[in-house]
């Protein structure tokens, strides 16, 4: 079906974890459809699972983490419970098709910053091994979720603190 998701923002986990999770999402997108729901067009901005993760990872393990160019890009960072909570909330409202939502938190938050806040929480320095900026990054990346707190009355319920504690509690639960 050419309409469906695409797990291209869970390719952070690993393989099984993504195939897994991918089918359930599938499935529950054919079972919706089935029931001639309407479907809103998604854009969920960064999970915090995306350079936090690979950050995370990196520290746990005792590693620097990579930052490609000089770490004050910045990106709209959300926790996977915010994403849940949207499409929850978009279960009960009518009228989505076709409606483009950003689900995020509408702030920006520099990849430094990301680091400082793991490496506190992990309690590791927050040192990383920068190399060259990658063709065709964004410096700069923030969601307008005005459409998200107008149509679906969203507004994000995990904080940037917490979703940073919430990931590295998580990574430490399955290293375990």
């Amino acid at each position: 079906m050419n309409s469906a998701p695409s797990p291209s923002f869970l390719f952070d986990l690993d393989g099984t974890l993504v195939d897994s999770v991918y089918q359930h999402v599938l499935a529950w997108h054919e079972a919706l459809q089935s029931c001639s729901i309407d479907l809103p067009v998604w854009r969920i901005h960064r999970r915090i699972g995306m350079s936090g993760g690979l950050f995370t990872k990196a520290l746990l393990e005792s590693r620097m983490p990579v930052i490609y160019g000089d770490g004050r890009q910045s990106r709209d960072f959300t926790y996977i419970d915010n994403v849940v909570d949207a499409n929850l909330k978009a279960l009960t409202v009518r009228g989505l098709r076709g409606q483009v939502v950003n689900v995020a938190t509408g702030r920006r938050t520099d990849l430094l910053t990301l680091l400082r806040l793991l490496a506190a929480e992990i309690g590791r320095p927050a040192r990383a091994r920068h190399l060259a900026p990658r063709k065709g990054d964004v410096r700069h990346s923030v969601a307008d979720i005005s459409a998200a707190r107008r149509l679906l009355g969203y507004s994000p319920r995990v904080g940037f603190e917490t979703g940073i504690r919430r990931t590295v509690e998580w990574y430490r639960g399955v290293r375990r």
